[in-house]
């Protein structure tokens, strides 16, 4: 995505903190960092009224083709790389998303505990692990 700033007509350091603003987008947020999940603040791109996007800046270059007689960048292209966040995928069926049981045993009547543990682990002794479940 290419973007032109102009501040030609202010002569001021607008057009500098603007760039700046697109930079320390592309740097994780502290929130994130705290969370162990490093990730830069997300940004919603809309193009009128067509689309709309969850994106993050992932990078920022920048060009600039006019200064002040101080020095002063007044005008500039950007070119910046936007990633998609990509939305939870749909479930496919009814029991997605549960938890995926490794086994399971039917109890019938007269079973008892320690006949379960027996069955299951092995030892009658772990009983009260299968009281827990």
């Amino acid at each position: 995505l290419e973007m032109f700033f102009d501040a030609s007509q202010q002569h001021d350091d607008a057009l500098v903190k603007s760039v700046e603003k697109l930079f320390a987008s592309c740097v994780p947020t502290q929130a994130s960092h705290d969370q162990k999940k490093d990730s830069p603040p997300w940004v919603l791109f809309r193009w009128g009224s067509l689309t709309a996007f969850l994106a993050y800046i992932s990078a920022v270059q920048v060009r600039y083709t006019l200064f002040t007689a101080g020095g002063l960048p007044i005008r500039a292209v950007c070119t910046v790389t936007l990633e998609e966040i990509a939305g939870e995928a749909p479930r496919q069926n009814p029991t997605s998303g549960g938890i995926v049981p490794r086994r399971e045993h039917v109890v019938v009547h007269g079973d008892t505990l320690a006949g379960i543990a027996y069955a299951e682990y092995g030892d009658t002794s772990l009983w009260r692990a299968v009281a827990v479940v």
